[in-house]
């Protein structure tokens, strides 16, 4: 069996929690080197998962031979610095969502993969989850009838990273980037990639002072080591926006860092004519011999990463366009610049094509 070589550059706490572990299941995968300014993050990690090489800087990594493919999980503001050069390098690419901090450097990505005729997935995870597949299949059927409205909402509580992700320049936003990215990306796949026309968006940063939204789940793996204090935060800690599709859908989204809210809440609905759904879990709303029926399905636990990771593997291997491309990751974060924009300038602005 063929096996690609890969290396990971960024050992933080998406690549400890998800990609490792997804790497090391896949048969086709030998892991050849991990790479990190905090080396000893690296080490441990590759101790534990029987990683040959650790070394500090992407340079050295993009001078192995035996190298084949890169992940580049690192802070926002590396991606597209780091993605080009491993592009230039002969690399294949997976790099973790959102691609880039503005549309000029995804574009920038996507011209440098296609000159160098290497595969640039981006990590746009939720793509893959076995509920938004189930989802899927049911608009695609038509069970769902014309789709023509949909919601999204990711709120956290006292979900505050900490590190960089609460950083401006090292994050370029706060939940709308990292977060409301997945909302904006599930229901754009969902409804079949259509055109996005325009976005009204507001941000608001009212709780980023408060110390105690610090999360105590996911956090910063430099919050996490103490190596940060998780307190510099000069991003938004609410984004809501509106987007409107060329096919005549809408879209309503909220996400937040921090809200007085009850509960944490990670919902994606869509609604049809002739019937609706909502994720995650996955739920169907429909009528069925003249009556209301709700369908919960019961469906296979896998983890996003593991099925991400076989695909960017298979569009590798097998030499066929993955089903997050380049152009798709630069798609959602062209939205996601829409709604800052709006938020900015207090109207509705257009969507750049």
């Amino acid at each position: 069996m063929k096996k690609l070589s890969v290396a990971v550059i960024g050992t933080g706490s998406i690549v400890s929690g998800g990609y490792l572990p997804a790497l090391a299941k896949h048969p086709s995968v030998n892991v050849v080197a991990l790479c990190d300014s905090v080396v000893e993050r690296a080490k441990l990690l590759a101790d534990e998962y029987g990683i040959p090489r650790v070394l500090g800087t992407p340079e050295n990594v993009l001078n192995l031979s035996d190298l084949n493919a890169v992940l580049v999980c690192t802070p926002n503001h590396l991606h597209a610095p780091q993605t080009c050069k491993a592009l230039e390098a002969g690399k294949h690419v997976l790099v973790v969502k959102p691609m880039a901090l503005s549309p000029e450097e995804g574009e920038a990505m996507v011209e440098t993969a296609r000159k160098a005729g290497k595969t640039l997935m981006v990590g746009l995870s939720y793509r893959f989850h076995p509920h938004t597949q189930y989802m899927k299949r049911f608009v695609d059927s038509g069970d769902l009838g014309e789709i023509y409205y949909t919601k999204a909402s990711w709120l956290r509580r006292k979900g505050n990273p900490g590190g960089w992700f609460t950083r401006k320049a090292l994050a370029g936003g706060g939940p709308l980037i990292d977060l409301g990215v997945h909302l904006i990306d599930t229901i754009w796949y969902l409804l079949g990639k259509p055109s996005c026309l325009s976005a009204t968006g507001s941000t608001y940063g009212k709780m980023n002072g408060h110390s105690s939204t610090l999360s105590a789940g996911y956090r910063s793996a430099d919050v996490k080591e103490g190596l940060d204090g998780g307190k510099e935060y000069d991003v938004e800690d609410l984004a809501c926006g509106f987007l409107r599709f060329a096919n005549g859908v809408t879209l309503i989204m909220d996400t937040s860092f921090a809200l007085h809210t009850k509960a944490d809440a990670h919902d994606v609905e869509i609604f049809g004519t002739k019937g609706g759904g909502k994720l995650y879990p996955a739920e169907v709303y429909c009528d069925l011999h003249g009556t209301p029926a709700d369908i919960a399905p019961v469906l296979p636990k896998v983890s996003n990463q593991e099925l991400e990771v076989a695909e960017f593997v298979d569009s590798i291997l097998q030499e066929k366009p993955s089903m997050c491309p380049g152009e798709d990751g630069l798609a959602v974060l062209k939205m996601i610049d829409a709604l800052y924009r709006s938020s900015h300038v207090g109207q509705e602005v257009a969507v750049s094509d």
